[in-house]
């Protein structure tokens, strides 16, 4: 990359990580306003990257908020037109969870809003400040099968055409059965948080039973317990996406700013038994060194050479052009226990996709298929095209 424009976009990553703070006040409010007045400021970068990292509503909605009057009046009406356009489609997804809560709630099927509109009102006070593809709702696994018909009876259909064989797999061996709506809205439907051969299932006894009831759109919604959202998210963001997008990083940081009164010897102890310590460890220091978020002192013993080293790599890589895309090693490098390190190697190639049953029903076909499949998913990151010829999407 050319120096100038590695510095045109050096300037615009100070800008992103003053934006999105949620604590945006003093000394980072003053910097973000002598920052934004910069006329050598490339603005297109930073459309470009608020539209790459997924960040667009929360970075457009603080820069008008709070440095409005010191932007480049093309800058402030362009955020203006981009907030209002994120703003419906964020109300789209406000009334889609509406309706499927509303649809449960009449059937009489406990159910939990996972990350989506919840989170963002509970970590942003604003449920349109953080952008998602799709809505996340977890079930009962007894529940699972009711609540997917009951939806399909809704004018929900399957993302994937499944004949009878592939739906009992898909509903045995994945961790969500994923619709999609009539104007286009995804809705996943969970009975984890993960799949299987990631080696990261949280007791969902113990989710269910420490959940507490919160009042979302004038109705009483189930909500994670403040311990549950922190392993959770470390699951869903470190242990299956591995810190790589800003995105993530905001969350955490944000999560972390939500509840500074968290119980971290007994998140650490939890996490530990989980096999996530290091996975905690190396988002939390990576907020550290991107916001200033003081380290726990029941976390410092925990901060070592190999989590350091992480955290400095992908630090190094997140605003790259290929966010590290052949990130797959990081899925088992991330985990600090060997058995889970080894495991984990194992299930992810010994384990059959969805993918791999759309292929052939020949198993050893399937088989011979698979290295290629884990190849283009994990390395080269390509959707499979068995998966794209069998979607509704």
């Amino acid at each position: 990359m050319k120096k100038n424009t590695l510095d045109a976009k050096n300037k615009v990553v100070q800008i992103l990580l003053l934006a999105v703070n949620p604590n945006l006040e003093g000394n980072r409010l003053v910097k973000l306003n002598t920052l934004v007045k910069d006329k050598t400021l490339d603005w297109d970068i930073f459309f470009q990257m608020i539209k790459k990292e997924n960040i667009q509503s929360i970075a457009a909605n603080n820069l008008i908020k709070f440095v409005g009057k010191n932007l480049p009046s093309f800058v402030f009406e362009r955020l203006k037109e981009l907030l209002k356009r994120i703003t419906i489609n964020n109300l789209k997804k406000l009334k889609g969870l509406k309706e499927t809560l509303d649809i449960f709630s009449k059937h009489n099927i406990p159910c939990i809003p996972w990350k989506g509109p919840l989170f963002a009102n509970d970590l942003y006070a604003n449920p349109i400040l953080r952008e998602s593809v799709d809505l996340d709702i977890l079930v009962q696994e007894k529940d699972l099968i009711k609540a997917k018909d009951i939806l399909l009876e809704a004018n929900y259909q399957p993302i994937w055409k499944l004949t009878e064989a592939q739906e009992d797999f898909y509903l045995e061996h994945t961790h969500s059965y994923d619709l999609i709506t009539l104007d286009g809205q995804i809705l996943e439907l969970h009975k984890s948080l993960a799949r299987k051969y990631y080696m990261l299932q949280l007791s969902m006894e113990d989710f269910w039973g420490e959940s507490q009831d919160v009042i979302f759109l004038n109705s009483s919604v189930k909500y994670p317990s403040v311990e549950h959202l922190f392993l959770g998210i470390a699951i869903h963001h470190g242990g299956r996406d591995c810190w790589i997008k800003f995105k993530l990083l905001i969350d955490w940081y944000a999560l972390l700013c939500r509840y500074p009164n968290v119980n971290w010897g007994n998140l650490l102890n939890k996490a530990n038994e989980l096999g996530i310590r290091r996975i905690l460890c190396v988002g939390t220091l990576m907020c550290n060194r991107l916001f200033d978020y003081p380290i726990p002192s029941e976390m410092k013993k925990y901060i070592k050479r190999k989590e350091k080293n992480i955290a400095n790599r992908l630090l190094d890589n997140l605003f790259a052009a290929d966010k590290l895309a052949k990130q797959s090693y990081l899925v088992v490098e991330l985990r600090e226990k060997l058995y889970h390190r080894v495991l984990v190697l194992f299930k992810i190639f010994f384990s059959e996709s969805l993918s791999d049953v759309f292929f052939s029903n020949n198993p050893v076909i399937r088989f011979l298929y698979r290295p290629i499949r884990l190849f283009n998913k994990f390395v080269l990151k390509k959707e499979s095209f068995v998966e794209k010829e069998y979607s509704n999407l």
